[in-house]
């Protein structure tokens, strides 16, 4: 016979503030103090600041920010009485093992926070795929970076040895850049929704008040769930349009994840032989002789025009494709349908 859950939902948030986050990381946690939730939630957070080294809470805890505060201060007080080769020890930890360790600590040794859905919230500095994630100011230990394909593997090392084969149901990236094809296709077979920003996040990042209410109540279809926190978090700085502030938010149904990088694939295949026949004419197939420099004129100006990220590294493939569909004729037909199939 099941054994029934102790929760509905365990929701985990990892405070990766060693770095100009710091007090944003703090402000998370006091945000999470003001949520009004039933007790069908677990609450968990590891913060790290410039002071506190991975300092694990169990946030129903804490009635108000005096004994937040106590119980910093107390964790604080341990970690600096630890001895030094302890303290180095935990420096040296990989931000994978660390993220880890987290997440075993929230589920118990006991199982005794086990939940029907589990949601993990990585906090920090995010730079897509081409750059480090959740980045430190400690900048001496390389084997502490991490990186997507290091993401990769941490999610599905939680996948089989902690959820016991069960999909994560949200992955939540409260990072700048992290709402990425490549990243959602790295996790895809262990996450159920994930939910990023393409862009530039504000310094204060998710309101956890308000998502941990919609948790809280939230029914069972987690995509239902995706969309009321994107939309919970679009309503919450619409007020900043006044400080010429703009953002966005995706979630995103994983399940769908290999069409989409199949018809990526497909793009690519059309477009590779044309591209590299340049400035010749091309024939492929049963078309007639076509300009390879019409197809790579195209895929230029597309990639001028459509939304850009992160000083232009990084390009909104929607955008992209709709671009450049829009910029060649029928006699390019199987590039524009590749383009279509994309969308």
């Amino acid at each position: 016979m099941a054994t029934q859950n102790p929760y509905k939902w365990n929701v985990m948030i990892f405070l990766a503030g060693n770095n100009s986050l710091s007090e944003e990381c703090v402000y998370g946690l006091t945000e999470v103090l003001g949520a009004k939730i039933n007790g069908d939630i677990a609450v968990f957070a590891q913060l790290s600041t410039g002071v506190h080294r991975g300092t694990f809470l169990n946030l129903r805890d804490f009635k108000d920010r005096d004994q937040l505060h106590k119980k910093l201060n107390e964790e604080l007080s341990a970690q600096n009485q630890a001895s030094k080769a302890e303290q180095k020890e935990l420096a040296k930890k990989p931000f994978s093992r660390r993220i880890f360790d987290f997440v075993k600590e929230c589920i118990g040794e006991d199982n005794s926070h086990r939940a029907d859905h589990y949601m993990l919230i990585l906090a920090g500095h995010g730079n897509g795929i081409l750059g480090e994630f959740l980045r430190e100011d400690d900048r001496d230990n390389d084997i502490k970076r991490m990186n997507m394909i290091n993401l990769g593997g941490l999610i599905e090392k939680i996948n089989r040895e902690l959820l016991f084969g069960e999909k994560m149901d949200v992955l939540g990236m409260d990072s700048c850049l992290m709402s990425m094809t490549e990243i959602a296709y790295a996790v895809h077979n262990y996450v159920n929704v994930m939910i990023g920003a393409e862009g530039f996040e504000p310094l204060a990042g998710w309101p956890y008040r308000k998502i941990l209410e919609l948790v809280s109540n939230s029914p069972d279809n987690l995509n239902e769930l995706g969309r009321k926190i994107v939309n919970e978090y679009i309503e919450y700085y619409t007020v900043y349009q006044a400080a010429d502030l703009s953002v966005d938010l995706a979630a995103s149904d994983l399940s769908e994840n290999v069409m989409v990088m199949k018809a990526i694939n497909s793009l690519s295949r059309a477009l590779t032989p044309i591209l590299n026949a340049y400035p010749k004419p091309v024939r492929i197939g049963d078309f007639p002789e076509r300009s390879s420099a019409v197809v790579r004129d195209a895929v230029l100006l597309a990639h001028w025009e459509a939304q850009l990220y992160k000083n232009e590294q990084y390009t909104d493939i929607y955008d992209f494709c709709t671009l450049l569909k829009a910029r060649l004729s029928d006699a390019y037909r199987d590039v524009r349908t590749a383009c279509q199939n994309v969308l």
